[in-house]
């Protein structure tokens, strides 16, 4: 049975007792098909009216009055072809239906297209992201191990400074002073913070 705009508008729905849709979206997409049900409708009956029109006028025009006999046969007129109104009206309908699916068919290309574009383009900024991330995370690894090395190579050498000390204050046998006019050995000072571990040998005690 086809649907009516009276259809739509007198359609009652049961009210659900948990989960349920808006009962004012509902009433206005009803609405909404009730107004264009009714404007498809009344396309279709001035469709109708136009084709019944033509087909009308068609038939109602009298048939040409015969020539009169002439004294020679003149050519026989090539016959016009008649007009199916209601063929010509159902060849505009399937080429309008045929034009709306083919701007459809491209719109949902394109959409694919658009999407699929989108889809790679986020792929390839997590990746970057990620292999950001790993190279920060290689260069902070490498300043602890730089940090450590750098703690222990300062502790060895105020342990061996404070055991030179020590072995000083305590050897009585040790020569006496140098003159003043001989400079005193000078205590090495500690490697930079910032030199790269590896490249300064260890400091030299006597």
């Amino acid at each position: 049975m086809a649907l009516t705009p009276e259809d739509v508008r007198n359609k009652q729905f049961s009210t659900a007792k948990r989960k349920g849709y808006e009962m004012d979206e509902v009433d206005a997409f009803l609405d909404q098909v009730e107004l264009e049900i009714g404007a498809m409708g009344r396309e279709n009956a001035e469709l109708k009216g136009r084709m019944a029109a033509g087909a009308g006028s068609w038939a109602a025009t009298p048939p040409a009055p015969a020539a009169p006999p002439a004294a020679s046969q003149a050519p026989t007129p090539t016959p016009v072809p008649t007009t199916d109104y209601n063929a010509q009206a159902i060849a505009i309908l399937a080429l309008a239906e045929k034009t709306a699916e083919e701007h459809k068919y491209k719109a949902r290309i394109e959409a694919e297209i658009l999407i699929a574009d989108a889809k790679s383009k986020i792929v390839d900024l997590e990746l970057a992201g990620q292999a950001d991330r790993a190279a920060l995370e290689r260069r902070v690894e490498e300043l602890r191990a730089f940090e450590r090395e750098y703690r222990t190579r300062l502790r060895h050498y105020h342990e061996g400074a404070l055991k030179e000390l020590e072995h000083r204050g305590t050897d009585t046998s040790a020569p006496p002073p140098a003159p003043v006019e001989q400079a005193a050995p000078s205590t090495p000072p500690p490697p930079s913070p910032f030199m790269i571990p590896g490249d300064a040998a260890p400091p030299q005690h006597a």
